[in-house]
């Protein structure tokens, strides 16, 4: 997740379909690359979240506890700010956005470069030069982007929530994030091949944690 200028994000179609919540007609939809939007709606609690997150830190600092509790995102190294990732993929998913509620979908399509069996990016010093809507990650942007897992490392941190047990910060395995059901291995595929109109068939309902047991999985149109 490099820190440096967030790009303006970039719409590829729009693809109208039926609702994935109603089954409906009519309704339009905006097809949002992998990692291809910034802002999105407005957060008037990012900045008190991020308040508190900066006096959460304060106070860990004074008890020696690991970077992720002492620092803020903006006072971490580069090498802090990468490994605080946990490498779960689901930020490179392609996205669908209703044009009326602006509200978001997640789909099992992966971005291009998205190695679906490690859930890493198969060019990632290069990836800009593939996928230019790629927007990078920094301290700023994390409190407006609406379409970061509710699981993102970085969004715990920001809005001053301790990381999962599973991440490899807590657990001191890589691996933990796959073994517990919460990246994208094994569960995705690729964009490339599949027609914008076809998104809709590829909506999943595990992008903000495994779907509990009992729960009905959503119903694709």
């Amino acid at each position: 997740m490099a820190r440096s200028g967030p790009k303006p994000p970039t719409t590829r179609s729009k693809t109208p379909a039926s609702s994935p919540r109603a089954g409906g007609r009519g309704k339009t939809y905006t097809l949002l690359a992998a990692m291809g939007r910034v802002g999105g709606r407005a957060r008037t609690d990012a900045s008190a979240k991020a308040a508190a997150a900066d006096a959460a830190a304060d106070m860990a600092a004074e008890t020696g506890a690991p970077f992720c509790k002492t620092k803020t995102l903006k006072q971490m190294t580069d090498a802090e700010w990468e490994s605080l990732c946990d490498g779960c993929g689901k930020c490179c998913l392609v996205k669908l956005e209703d044009e009326e509620t602006q509200e978001l979908y997640f789909t099992g399509l992966h971005c291009k470069l998205l190695n679906p069996g490690t859930c890493q990016c198969s060019d990632y010093a290069n990836r800009k030069k593939y996928v230019p809507e790629c927007v990078k990650l920094t301290p700023d942007s994390i409190g407006a982007l609406d379409w970061l897992p509710k699981t993102c490392a970085y969004k715990l941190v920001n809005e001053g929530e301790d990381l999962k047990d599973w991440h490899h910060l807590v657990c001191g395995d890589r691996n933990e994030v796959h073994r517990r059901g919460i990246s994208a291995k094994g569960k995705v595929r690729s964009e490339v091949g599949v027609d914008d109109e076809d998104a809709l068939d590829y909506l999943i309902d595990w992008a903000h944690g495994p779907v509990e047991k009992g729960r009905r999985r959503r119903k694709r149109p």
